[in-house]
């Protein structure tokens, strides 16, 4: 199975940082990245882990851009890519739908983890 994920972000230097960091990525996986301005036009979305990048992003974009998928797309993981975690805003966002955080500063295999689990969790619940 091809895991699917999604990068909503506007930061090209971000999504290469974030890129490399991405490990055990298949060749049969799919990164796909969109801009805020773009994230709605985006219709292959079902089943995806999709992956906000919150870095100079104001925070109302960011929470219209977790509610949107929240709302249209619940068989998604949304994960919040974030420069520095402020449990304030974090659990907002949570309230509003994530399903997991990574700061971009996080080792590799802390962003994999997460990510990894997210795609576990959309097999078993497809599964049942």
């Amino acid at each position: 199975m091809a895991n699917k994920i999604l990068l909503i972000s506007n930061n090209i230097d971000i999504n290469k940082l974030f890129l490399k960091k991405m490990m055990l990525l298949r060749a049969k996986d799919n990164i796909a990245s969109v801009s805020y301005a773009d994230y709605k036009s985006y219709t292959n979305i079902k089943k995806n882990i999709i992956i906000i990048n919150s870095i100079d992003i104001s925070h109302s974009e960011v929470l219209k851009c977790i509610q949107y998928f929240s709302q249209n797309y619940s068989d998604s993981k949304i994960i919040i890519l974030m420069e520095k975690v402020d449990s304030e805003v974090l659990f907002e966002y949570y309230d509003n739908g994530i399903y997991d955080y990574f700061s971009i500063n996080d080792e590799n295999y802390a962003i994999t983890l997460k990510i990894m689990n997210g795609l576990k969790l959309l097999a078993v619940e497809e599964t049942c």
